[in-house]
């Protein structure tokens, strides 16, 4: 889940790939973690862009790329509703 953020995941790609059921899946994630799988790696993403813009390396576009975002205005608004303000705002 947080080997290539850029790539989409299904259920189904994860139940094939550890031969178990859909509900076993979720059921089992969600006791150890607290959260739905997707949740949790969303919520992943975006603290893992919390550190790439404290780091500075990269612009906001570059890391809306890296976890995953087709855009920018899509990352901002997931960001934006996670941690309360836009990434240009984060930045400063």
């Amino acid at each position: 889940l947080i080997a290539d953020l850029e790539s989409k995941i299904t259920i189904d790609e994860l139940t094939d790939k550890y031969g178990v059921s859909k509900t076993t899946l979720k059921n089992c994630f969600k006791e150890v973690y607290g959260k739905p799988i997707f949740k949790w790696r969303k919520e992943y993403k975006l603290d893992y862009a919390c550190r790439m813009i404290d780091e500075g390396e990269l612009n906001i576009s570059q890391i809306s790329k890296k976890v995953g975002y087709a855009s920018p205005s899509k990352f901002s608004q997931a960001f934006k509703e996670y941690v309360g303000c836009t990434p240009s705002q984060y930045k400063k």
